[in-house]
């Protein structure tokens, strides 16, 4: 897990339009790689705009490599009204993103903030309650069939909202913050 501080990054409280976040994107995209949980820390950061956030920290929820999702974002210490607009912008995607503070070592989580389908929601709790989560084990829960709880989870996972562990053919799907030496 690799913390990315925002304001010492762009030396800039306020991300604020597209161009700004352009100019800032430079600096800030060598920070999507190795592959793996990128802390946004957003602490000291006054301002965020849309059009900055799509310029500049969209790619950290886009970054890919020949196994899907490479990056799993998790916006930390941000002021309510920078969650605020995050919120808004993520439920425009319908997608959500992991929130919550970070202290220079662990993530504490407060929740999501954006659009979580409905049917989704389960398994997130469920992830959230014991840290991991199957599709089999969410298929005992409501009695649905596991390949249709495995789409699921494949869904959360390429929102970066669950990290992915294989074993053999068994998934199992992780909080991005939990087990993060083992890929």
């Amino acid at each position: 897990m690799r913390r990315v501080p925002l304001l010492q990054i762009t030396e800039d409280s306020r991300l604020q339009g597209r161009l700004k976040g352009e100019s800032h994107f430079a600096r800030l995209a060598r920070h999507r790689d190795p592959p793996g949980v990128v802390v946004l820390d957003f602490d000291g950061i006054d301002v965020l705009t849309t059009s900055y956030f799509f310029a500049a920290l969209w790619p950290f929820w886009t970054h890919e490599n020949e196994a899907g999702p490479s990056t799993f974002p998790l916006v930390a210490n941000a002021a309510p009204e920078i969650e605020e607009e995050l919120d808004f912008v993520m439920k425009h995607r319908r997608m959500a993103t992991w929130r919550g503070s970070f202290d220079g070592q662990a993530f504490t989580p407060g929740g999501w903030i954006g659009f979580v389908d409905p049917g989704l929601a389960l398994a997130l709790t469920r992830a959230s309650d014991g840290g991991a989560v199957t599709a089999v084990e969410l298929s005992q829960i409501d009695g649905s069939n596991a390949t249709a709880w495995n789409n699921r989870l494949v869904a959360l996972h390429k929102q970066r909202l669950l990290r992915r562990r294989q074993s053999g053919r068994q998934q199992t799907y992780l909080l991005p913050w939990k087990d993060v030496d083992r890929g």
